[in-house]
C-alpha cells in the first residue's frame, strides 16, 4: 500500500514538474493518482483528484484521448460520491436531552454537530465538550454508510448539601415562644411594680403575692429561652452533610430541535 501511495504522489509530483505536460498528460496523472488512493480507502481525497481531473482542459490535439479520459474520471468521481460514508453527529446528555452549543471534533477537525458530514471508511473517534465535561466515541463506518452518532456527556454532578432539620426548626420555634413569653411576664410585672409603688406600704397580700408568681415566671421564660437557643444552635451546627446529585442546568443553555 505505501508503495502504491508513494506512487500516486510521485505521480502527481512529476505532473507538476513538468513543465511541457499537455492537458491529456495532466487527465492520466489525475486518473491514475485518483485510482490509487480510491483503492487505499481515501474516498475524499479520491473524490479531489477525479473531479480535478475532470475540469482539467483538453488540448485539440489530444481532444479525444482528453476526453475518453474525462468521462472515465467523471464515471468513478460518480462512484465515488455514492460511496463516500454520511456521518451526522449528535450530542446529548446522560439523560438524552439535546445538547446544540456542544463543540464537537472528528479525529483532530472541528466539525458542525447536527448537520451530514461526509468522512472515509475507517475508524474514527468523536468527541464533544460542553460546560467543561467531555464525551468520547470510537465508530467504525464503510463505504456507502448513513448513520448518526451519538456522543454522551455526563453533566451530573454531586453537590454537598446540609438543610435544617425540622427538629431544629421546632427548638427554634419553642426558643421564641419561650421568649415571647419573657418578655409578656417581663413587662406585666413591671406594670405590676408601678402598681405597687403607689398602694406602699399598705399593698395586699394578694398584689404582692402575684408579682412573686410573675416574676418566677419570668425567671423560668429567660431559662427555658436559654436552654432551647443552645439547643438549636447544637441541633443547628451539627446538622448531617447530604450529598446530592444534580445536572448542571446553571451552566448550561441549550438550542431548540
Amino acid at each position: 500500500m505505501k508503495i502504491r501511495f508513494s506512487l500516486a504522489f510521485l505521480t502527481l509530483g512529476l505532473m507538476s514538474a513538468r513543465a511541457s505536460a499537455d492537458g491529456t498528460d495532466d487527465r492520466r496523472a489525475l486518473m491514475v493518482a485518483g485510482q490509487v488512493v480510491r483503492s487505499e480507502g481515501r474516498l475524499l481525497r479520491a473524490r479531489d483528484l477525479f473531479s480535478t481531473c475532470v475540469r482539467a482542459p483538453c488540448p485539440e490535439s489530444a481532444a479525444n484521448d482528453c476526453a475518453d479520459i474525462g468521462r472515465y474520471c467523471k464515471s468513478r468521481l460518480d462512484e465515488v460520491e455514492h460511496d463516500i460514508p454520511v456521518v451526522t453527529v449528535h450530542v446529548e446528555d446522560d439523560r438524552g436531552v439535546p445538547i446544540h452549543d456542544a463543540t464537537i471534533r472528528v479525529d483532530a477537525d472541528g466539525v458542525d454537530g447536527w448537520t451530514a458530514m461526509r468522512l472515509d471508511p475507517g475508524h474514527h473517534v468523536a468527541r464533544a465538550s460542553y460546560a467543561r465535561r467531555t464525551g468520547t466515541i470510537d465508530f467504525d463506518i464503510v463505504p456507502t454508510q448513513q448513520s448518526t452518532i451519538r456522543v454522551v456527556i455526563d453533566l451530573r454532578q454531586t453537590i454537598a448539601l446540609r438543610p435544617v432539620p425540622s427538629y431544629a426548626i421546632a427548638l427554634g420555634s419553642t426558643a421564641l415562644a419561650f421568649a415571647v413569653g419573657a418578655i409578656a411576664f417581663g413587662i406585666a410585672s413591671q406594670v405590676q411594680v408601678d402598681d405597687m409603688a403607689f398602694c406602699r406600704p399598705t399593698c395586699g397580700h394578694e398584689r404582692q403575692g402575684l408579682f412573686a408568681t410573675t416574676t418566677t415566671l419570668v425567671d423560668v421564660a429567660l431559662l427555658a429561652t436559654a436552654v432551647s437557643t443552645l439547643a438549636t444552635a447544637v441541633a443547628v451546627l451539627a446538622r448531617p452533610t447530604v450529598h446530592k446529585t444534580v445536572h448542571i442546568e446553571e451552566t448550561v443553555s441549550r438550542g431548540s430541535q
